[in-house]
């Protein structure tokens, strides 16, 4: 009975020790009670600097065959971090103009500081028409986007996952 006892006392020390050695380690190594119970609420330092402003648009064309549209868009990083996509697949869909489409990012880019490039995006044109679509470039109406995409800012990946609802497209925008 003694011997039982012992046994089953040991087990429970042993399976104590496996839940509580590595929480302890963890708890050690976050730096604080906030970041041990709540961790992803804070971001990575590398984080802290990235201004999305710091991508700016600087030339836009595209090349349209059938129901697919190539979208080639010059970026420029203004910033002080490197930036990039290195997936994008989402959605678009225009109520006002029933237009609906899918736009996929051609190649993944990362674009360091003061670097630009041309990047190239596919939208596939589900339902609308070409006229639609000119028109959706004149008049900006408000548009619904959903989709996934990640994000690189220097070594640190992203993975997005975004739904907007009537979005505005500021009529003083460029394309």
């Amino acid at each position: 009975m003694d011997s039982e006892k012992i046994i089953v006392w040991s087990l429970r020390l042993i399976t104590i020790a496996i839940v509580l050695v590595p929480l302890a380690f963890y708890y050690f190594n976050s730096g604080s009670l906030r970041n041990f119970i709540m961790p992803s609420l804070t971001p990575p330092s590398n984080l802290m600097s990235f201004n999305p402003n710091s991508l700016r648009v600087t030339s836009l064309d595209y090349h349209i065959t059938g129901n697919r549209y190539l979208l080639r868009i010059g970026l420029f990083n203004a910033g002080n971090m490197g930036i990039g996509l290195k997936e994008v697949d989402g959605r678009i869909f225009v109520p006002s103009l029933n237009i609906i489409g899918r736009l996929v990012l051609q190649s993944p880019f990362v674009l360091e500081p003061g670097e630009e490039e041309k990047v190239d995006f596919i939208f596939f044109l589900e339902s609308g028409a070409y006229e639609d679509l000119l028109t959706f470039f004149l008049q900006k109406p408000p548009v619904n986007l959903s989709g996934k995409a990640t994000l690189v800012l220097n070594s640190a990946e992203l993975t997005l996952n975004l739904s907007i609802v009537n979005l505005p497209i500021k009529s003083g925008a460029s394309w």
